[in-house]
């Protein structure tokens, strides 16, 4: 048994030296990738979102729902072009609704300080859960609809940012 032992042990050490002797070559290895080829003027993402309610009150209540949503964007040049519909599934004990809502889809053109935007397009402005001064788009909140705040509005956005070499440095 003894002997057993000991040709195990030469075995690993004969395997393991050799490995630990090279491990110096490690530094010499080249990891660098060029992200040069990852840059796509698209991207695109989505969700599947089932939920189940069951309220065992007075009456029993069940209900299904399930949202499908989809966002993409593009970008050529100076134009920016962005989408973003849902699709709901709702199964309730009483009838069964299926039902899709464009919530964005507008065009920009321009760069940072000058743009143009038209379409249906959601500000997010401030931050706030009652109640929100400054975010005077956003649809109110209800408890009963959620989704309602991922639907934008209808408008015509121009934004114009000059900067000037006098007393007025810059103005919007």
């Amino acid at each position: 048994m003894n002997g057993e032992w000991r040709i195990d042990m030469i075995k690993k050490l004969l395997f393991l030296v050799p490995l630990i002797l090279s491990a110096g070559d490690l530094d010499n290895i080249d990891i660098s990738l060029d992200l040069g080829d990852v840059d796509k003027p698209y991207s695109y993402k989505g969700y599947i979102k089932p939920e189940f309610y069951y309220i065992d009150d007075k009456e029993k209540f069940a209900r299904f729902k399930s949202e499908l949503n989809f966002e993409g964007d593009y970008k050529k040049d100076l134009w920016y072009f962005k989408g973003n519909w849902s699709g709901y599934y709702l199964n309730d004990e009483k009838d069964i609704k299926t039902y899709g809502v464009l919530n964005e889809a507008y065009v920009k053109y321009g760069n940072v300080n000058k743009n143009i935007t038209v379409g249906k397009e959601l500000l997010k402005w401030g931050k706030g859960y009652a109640y929100n001064a400054v975010s005077f788009f956003t649809r109110p909140k209800n408890p009963l609809y959620p989704e309602d705040l991922k639907n934008g509005r209808s408008m015509v956005h121009i934004k114009m940012i000059n900067t000037l070499n006098s007393t007025v440095k810059n103005y919007s």
